[in-house]
């Protein structure tokens, strides 16, 4: 009997994500909200790694796989958009150096992992450069 690649609930997700994305867009570090919102779950081990890491190599913060996803809401969304006076189809754009710079307020953006890179960039980054890219996806997944 042959096994299947993907089980139902992974195309279910994988479906969904393409569905709900939106685009990425650069953040500020300290807009980008986690839940829980303490670092109490922070792995010690990984920061050292991750700081060691960012001062050698800086953080590569455009590279996709070190993007953040997080859920936001629509109409946030488009008041980010709107403060930062550039269309939603900017956020999809295939040049990372042209993501677009959006401000949200606390508690619009939830981050669903990336907390460890986060941080470690919060403290390594000059304060006037700490943003990090986000990948943004509608909320309710």
């Amino acid at each position: 009997m042959r096994r299947a690649l993907f089980t139902e609930e992974e195309i279910r997700l994988a479906t969904e994500r393409r569905l709900k994305y939106l685009g990425a867009a650069k953040v500020n570090i300290y807009q980008i909200q986690f839940d829980p919102p303490l670092p109490r779950d922070l792995d010690p081990k990984n920061l050292d790694r991750l700081r060691e890491v960012f001062h050698k190599n800086r953080c590569r913060r455009l590279d996709v796989d070190n993007h953040v996803p997080a859920t936001v809401s629509r109409q946030d969304l488009a008041d980010a958009l709107r403060q930062a006076n550039v269309p939603q189809r900017s956020l999809l754009t295939n040049n990372p150096h042209h993501f677009p710079q959006l401000g949200f307020a606390p508690g619009q953006l939830q981050a669903l992992h990336g907390r460890h890179r986060v941080q470690a960039g919060a403290e390594v980054l000059p304060p006037a450069d700490r943003w990090w890219t986000v990948d943004l996806y509608l909320d309710g997944m």
